[in-house]
């Protein structure tokens, strides 16, 4: 098994002269329903021990379950837009229309260039800010 996801979907244009890199996830469909069996098999196990369970160990179980939840969906269908300009670099990952927007000055980067991917790499676009 190639793991959960197959690498991202990566798409470059140039908008008034801003480039723009869309990057979107390909799930590995097979691996996604194994997530989903193992989420579904300890909720039941948490409903299960309920009411043995210590307050400390509810608590873990409805974190990790709660969470676990927003983390696979954003997995499947979250995209990623990073814009390129003279000012600024932008940086913007969003689900459906909910997005999370960064910016930075181009002063502040450092160190920006293209990685190819590769043995123990990914493919990407590092940076360091500030």
């Amino acid at each position: 098994m190639a793991g959960i996801f197959r690498g991202p979907e990566i798409q470059i244009a140039a908008s008034s002269g801003t480039p723009a890199v869309t990057v979107r996830p390909r799930p590995n469909w097979l691996a996604a329903l194994l997530i989903f069996g193992v989420e579904l098999w300890l909720a039941w196990v948490a409903y299960k021990q309920w009411p043995m369970s210590p307050p400390f160990l509810r608590a873990i179980w409805l974190w990790a379950l709660v969470s676990s939840v927003p983390a696979i969906v954003y997995q499947f269908v979250g995209e990623e837009i990073i814009e390129i300009d003279a000012q600024r670099l932008t940086i913007r990952k969003g689900i459906h229309g909910w997005e999370r927007k960064r910016e930075f000055r181009i002063e502040q980067c450092r160190e920006l260039e293209w990685e190819n991917g590769g043995k123990g790499k990914h493919l990407g676009l590092p940076c360091k800010v500030g």
